[in-house]
């Protein structure tokens, strides 16, 4: 019998350009947006390129407050070994840019952010 602790569970999804996750036991429901959120600051598209078609956003609903944020797909969910969470020194954290920052996991699909939804 294997000592190791078991994976957790969480919702990966894309949100301009990066890779986050929430720990699915906080996520309720994934549904689309009813509007589009507007476009990142300094991700427009140069005048001399056709703008693509934009993807539905999504809105992911959370068990907690805010209640939902606006996420991209793909959404999926995934199993995170606990070895391959790296939590951050509150002192990194509480000057990060990103909001609810809590850990790192990297794996094969490059870094991915888990937030604290109770920090958003």
């Amino acid at each position: 019998m294997s000592d190791s602790p078991r994976p957790l569970e969480f919702v990966t999804f894309r949100r301009e350009g990066a890779d986050f996750a929430i720990e699915a036991r906080w996520v309720r429901s994934l549904r689309p947006a009813a509007e589009p959120a507007p476009p990142a600051a300094g991700l427009a598209a140069p005048a001399a390129t056709p703008a693509a078609p934009t993807a539905t956003p999504l809105r992911l609903a959370l068990a907690i407050e805010p209640g939902a944020i606006e996420v991209e797909r793909p959404v999926e969910l995934v199993a995170i070994a606990p070895e391959n969470l790296h939590p951050l020194p509150p002192a990194l954290t509480a000057r990060c840019a990103i909001r609810g920052l809590k850990a790192l996991s990297i794996g094969g699909g490059g870094l991915l952010i888990l937030l604290d939804p109770k920090q958003l």
